[in-house]
């Protein structure tokens, strides 16, 4: 308890797919899919995690990554913070080394998706090592929602072209809906 404030609270995978929902109304756990998605924008798994890490580190106070914090740019602010696991015995391990995420994407009987971050690689590393029992961070995604709609917009041809300027118009014939709900808890 002493860390949630910190770096979240730690879900088994019960918790996580249980009916009562982790997530706010409009958000969910991502798939492995997602996942797979996630990374492939990044510019791959091998990159992916240190665009995701928060970049503090020691000595800065809690919450923050071990040295060495390797290739972490924080640079879409998602802010990952290694915030651990806890085990079958309700031990905490790995608080400020490494990041670990579960997935709503079921492997077998006892085992699921997750995916970690350590201090020691900029590597987001798809993982089948936790069972379901373990404790793992979760972070919510948006669901995107069947109301939203693009905007519909109208141009003119280009004309009046000289070296300097050229002349259009266009207009706006519907501005389009985007129904984001709130933002969930980024655990």
């Amino acid at each position: 308890n002493s860390w949630k404030d910190s770096y979240g609270a730690l879900y088994n995978w019960h918790a996580v797919m249980n009916s009562n929902g982790l997530c706010p109304a409009g958000w969910l756990v991502p798939t492995d899919a997602d996942w797979n998605t996630l990374g492939e924008y990044l510019g791959g798994q091998y990159v992916a995690g240190g665009k995701l890490k928060s970049t503090r580190t020691d000595p800065d106070p809690h919450p923050r990554w071990n040295d060495p914090n390797i290739g972490a740019t924080d640079q879409f602010n998602w802010s990952a913070l290694p915030g651990g696991y806890r085990d079958y015995d309700g031990d905490f391990d790995d608080m400020g080394a490494y990041g670990l995420w579960w997935t709503s994407s079921l492997i077998s009987g006892n085992l699921a998706w997750s995916r970690f971050i350590n201090n020691s690689s900029t590597t987001l590393t798809q993982n089948n090592d936790f069972s379901k029992g373990y404790g793992l961070s979760i972070r919510c995604i948006w669901e995107e929602s069947q109301q939203s709609t693009l905007p519909t917009v109208y141009t003119l041809a280009v004309s009046d072209i000289t070296e300097p300027s050229a002349v259009s118009a266009g207009s706006i014939a519907d501005a389009g809906a985007h129904d984001l709900p709130a933002p969930g808890p980024a655990r």
